[in-house]
């Protein structure tokens, strides 16, 4: 598994893995 978690100034995270694109506020944990 090859996950890259990007963390960006907006305050957001960026979590790639593989073809998935899931992006994930602070504000709101999932």
């Amino acid at each position: 598994m090859n996950e890259v978690s990007i963390v960006t100034g907006v305050g957001q995270t960026l979590v790639v893995d593989g073809e998935l694109f899931s992006i994930k506020s602070r504000e709101h944990k999932n």
